[in-house]
């Protein structure tokens, strides 16, 4: 295993700006170097709606673009009334139902009128990837410089894309949620897209070794420090801060906005 690199303490804003910057440049060019920067030919092909599919969203799509495969996308459109409204893509994680999804999405109180999508990316759904699968899957996608997380990755940031352009959405007022490692995945995004306003994580990994998978990534930072890539924007923890991203604190600490990275003890969903 490679080991996870110490994460340096910087004294001054400019000095970790000069990190970030470092950083940035590697985490395009030596691990995410597949991830499409700007998705060709975002396509949102409208299904018929499941019968059981909970009110809050209007419908279920195939979502494609020519960088990605096919995958399976919920939409809620944005209310028209009062302007453009603010937007949220959730990322699926596996096992999740529409019906489990909606609960969590009304236990963080997502407003009625914002524009909500959730993505499910490759392999991931009430019946996920079987192992021997994901195995096979993980080792092709070695070959070709991915792993089956930055596969996804891909997918999250075609979906963004899909997001910002729908009607009377405000594309400057996107959040982006997710529980476990599709959180971390979530994070990932806003980091690639820069126009991501908040990110918003669910009983986070602490650190690469538990997820997501990207190839050679520990070389280079962990969780923690590319955490810390999106500050000084919103990043908000839900039941659970592990104690690694008090790191993460001391780099909001340093753009004087430490309160942008909060927690909230629980999620319970609450009675429309």
């Amino acid at each position: 295993m490679t080991p996870t690199p110490p994460l340096r303490r910087f004294a001054s804003r400019k000095s970790w700006e000069s990190r970030r910057q470092e950083l940035l440049h590697l985490l395009r060019s030596k691990v995410l170097a597949r991830v499409p920067e700007k998705p060709r030919r975002v396509r949102l092909e409208e299904r018929s709606k499941p019968k059981d599919l909970p009110a809050r969203f209007h419908g279920e799509s195939e979502l494609s673009s020519d960088d990605t495969a096919p995958v399976r996308v919920l939409l809620r459109h944005a209310a028209k009334a009062g302007g453009r409204q603010p937007g949220l893509l959730y990322v699926a994680s596996d096992g999740e139902d529409p019906q489990a999804i909606d609960d969590l999405l009304r236990g963080v109180r997502v407003p009625y009128d914002w524009a909500s999508m959730v993505v499910f990316p490759r392999g991931v759904g009430e019946i996920p990837w079987n192992k021997t699968f994901w195995r096979r899957t993980l080792r092709n996608a070695m070959v070709a410089g991915e792993s089956v997380d930055s596969m996804r990755l891909a997918d999250i940031i075609v979906a963004l894309e899909a997001l910002r352009s729908q009607e009377n959405v405000d594309p400057g007022q996107i959040v982006i949620l997710g529980k476990g490692i599709s959180g971390a995945l979530g994070l990932y995004a806003a980091i690639l897209v820069q126009r991501i306003q908040q990110v918003m994580m669910i009983d986070p990994p602490a650190t690469h070794v538990e997820g997501p998978i990207f190839l050679n990534i520990l070389r280079y930072t962990d969780l923690p420090e590319a955490a810390a890539l999106i500050a000084p924007r919103s990043l908000k923890f839900y039941m659970r801060l592990p104690e690694a991203y008090n790191y993460t604190r001391h780099i909001y600490q340093l753009y004087g906005m430490p309160d942008r990275l909060s927690r909230v003890v629980k999620v319970a969903a609450e009675p429309q």
